[in-house]
């Protein structure tokens, strides 16, 4: 019975640790969603923004965060999200 509830509790050890790690990884993809969505607001206007809302909304973080580093030297919405608009 005691390696029974052993076992239980590594299980359930191993699910939270599993959904809080999926929980933080949600948490930064809505994080650099809406951060590069006010960078472009600010910097390109409300219009703009609204242009590429959906794109990033559904976007990966990796695509996010790879936006986000070119807006750093980016003119225009072109150079950040090229052909993909």
């Amino acid at each position: 019975m005691e390696i029974q509830n052993i076992y239980a509790r590594a299980r359930f050890q191993a699910a939270l640790e599993q959904g809080l790690e999926q929980g933080l990884e949600k948490g930064r993809l809505e994080a650099s969603r809406a951060l590069l969505t006010k960078m472009i607001r600010l910097k390109f206007g409300a219009e703009a923004a609204g242009a590429v809302s959906a794109q990033i909304d559904e976007a990966k973080l990796e695509s996010v965060e790879g936006w986000i580093e070119r807006f750093v030297t980016a003119s225009t919405l072109d150079e950040i999200f090229g052909a993909q608009q």
